[in-house]
């Protein structure tokens, strides 16, 4: 079916030309894509005029262009209206900026601002049964003109777009998706509109310290949702600036205030452009603060993009929003890769096909972790082991990676590449163990051999944990990272590489689906302050 979305810098982070497309990744082969049907709930109304315009004339319009939209239904109304409407008839649009095949009818409404306006339009919900698509336009018998689009933000294959527009007039169009005529249907669509927040784009951010905490923001009238991170939290977003002093990390809370409870979704992105990553995001849950960490393991200060906004697009609210910084428990160095031949180490039974883990075992020596003295290890096959005090524990097989720390499971591990692993077909894939040295200078490494990610079938990945007596430092070497046709998911696009303590209240986390943050050429080093 189709998946395509554009949208405009405006759309991402408030800025640039609004007719910058995007696309989404798609499924993977291993684990198909599943949309979720959005929640139908009602917005916040915002002080915003309307002057209806029932008659418009695009004074740019040419009278002998061929019409690509049938005559207006009417005019939307605001701040909030909602139509139930019927698609019929023969397709006049045969396509739009975000979806080339759109041959089923169409019908079109007005819409006319008179100050700076977040517009949010949606199909999801009510009457709707079709396969959606909205665009707007300036002018709606000319494609060129399309300044927003979006085909199934809204889930179930209905639309969704928000986005920060100028005063003026324009046109609604609502279309369905067909690669042959189509024959319409039922559809409900759904218009809110909202003042702007000062910092509803991410170009015009607060600055946010640890000195001052920030009361009584809002996300009710913030920008478009899209960032590169926690894509479901769809609701308005805010912005504000923050600097993390150098190897520190800093704990971001956003606690919702006011009525009805909602919760916040906190994300901390390394810029404003469009190459922006994504550091950490954490949603949380209704009247509930919301608690996200980043580190800076770096021996200068590094500057961070921090954005609030509501889960989904019909939450947010009021909330208060505080920083505080605390050194980071280890320091992290680059190495040169020395990956040790395990050739004679020991077969990690019980890690040899997709999220499968060993049992508790026993490790060479203790090993002080985050303070504590831990005897035990078991391993997974995506990509990290975990440290025990004990037997008594169940291992862990996630291969949803999150950002650390992180208290959800798992917890007390080490990690050079957590991500969703999985053996390959007709070859050799396991993980061994292996101690080297003698005592009390010994190391225990762990390696997994032969892995690939799930997704990428062409993908080959040989990486090592080191555990050292004595010091209790923690190494990570990268033996082979072959992408084969998968880019830079074996440079961890889609990993989490650090540790994180057995509570998961503490960690170091060196890279959080960071692509080209791991290679063959280093390894990392975490020693203990």
């Amino acid at each position: 079916m189709k998946r395509a979305l554009i949208s405009s810098l405006v759309l991402f982070f408030g800025c640039g030309d609004d007719t910058t497309p995007m696309t989404p990744d798609g499924p993977s082969a291993d684990r198909p894509a599943i949309d979720a049907p959005m929640h139908d709930a009602p917005m916040i109304d915002a002080p915003v005029s309307d002057a209806p315009a029932d008659a418009m004339e695009m004074a740019d319009a040419s009278p002998d262009a061929t019409p690509l939209c049938p005559a207006p239904i009417r005019a939307l109304t605001l701040p909030n209206d909602s139509y139930d409407g019927t698609l019929a008839g023969s397709s006049l649009n045969m396509s739009t900026s975000c979806q080339a095949n759109t041959q089923g009818p169409e019908n079109t409404f007005t819409l006319h601002l008179t100050q700076p306006t977040v517009v949010a339009l949606t199909t999801a919900g009510g009457t709707t049964t079709i396969d959606t698509v909205i665009e707007v336009r300036a002018d709606c018998d000319n494609a060129a003109s399309a300044l927003f689009c979006d085909d199934d933000s809204g889930g179930s294959l209905t639309s969704l777009m928000r986005a920060i527009m100028t005063p003026g007039d324009y046109f609604v169009l609502v279309d369905e998706y067909g690669t042959t005529p189509a024959t319409g249907g039922p559809y409900t669509l759904t218009l809110n509109t909202f003042t702007p927040e000062a910092n509803a784009t991410c170009q015009a951010a607060r600055a946010l310290t640890n000195t001052t905490p920030l009361t009584n923001q809002s996300s009710v009238g913030g920008g478009p949702f899209a960032s590169p991170c926690a894509d479901g939290a769809q609701g308005g977003q805010v912005y504000y600036t923050l600097t993390i002093p150098a190897s520190s990390r800093a704990t971001i809370t956003a606690t919702p205030t006011g009525t009805p409870a909602w919760a916040p979704t906190v994300r901390v992105l390394s810029g404003c452009d469009a190459a922006a990553t994504c550091m950490s995001a954490v949603t949380g849950a209704d009247g509930v603060a919301t608690v996200a960490t980043t580190e800076n393991t770096g021996s200068t200060p590094l500057n961070v993009v921090v954005a609030v906004a509501g889960n989904s697009t019909t939450t947010g609210g009021t909330f208060d929003l505080s920083v505080a910084f605390g050194m980071l428990p280890f320091d992290q160095t680059t190495i040169a890769t020395s990956c040790d031949d395990v050739s004679t180490g020991t077969v990690v039974a019980g890690v040899a096909t997709d999220d499968s883990a060993s049992a508790i075992t026993a490790l060479p020596f203790n090993f002080t972790f985050f303070a504590t003295t831990t005897g035990f290890y078991s391993v997974t096959s995506n990509g990290f082991l975990q440290l025990w005090t004990s037997t008594t524990g169940t291992p862990s097989t996630e291969f949803n990676n999150t950002a650390i720390p992180n208290t959800g499971d798992p917890n007390g591990f080490v990690a050079p590449f957590w991500d969703d692993l999985i053996n390959v077909t007709g070859e050799t894939t396991e993980v061994r163990s292996l101690v080297v040295g003698t005592t009390p200078n010994r190391h225990f490494t762990v390696q997994w051999t032969n892995w690939r990610a799930v997704g990428g079938a062409t993908t080959r990945l040989t990486f090592q944990a080191k555990l050292f007596e004595t010091t209790n430092i923690v190494e990570f070497h990268y033996c082979t990272l072959t992408a084969g046709t998968s880019g830079d998911r074996v440079t961890g696009n889609s990993a989490t590489v650090g540790i994180e303590s057995l509570d998961g209240t503490n960690g170091f986390e060196h890279s959080f689906n960071t692509p080209m943050s791991v290679s063959t050429a280093n390894a990392l080093r975490f020693t203990p302050r």
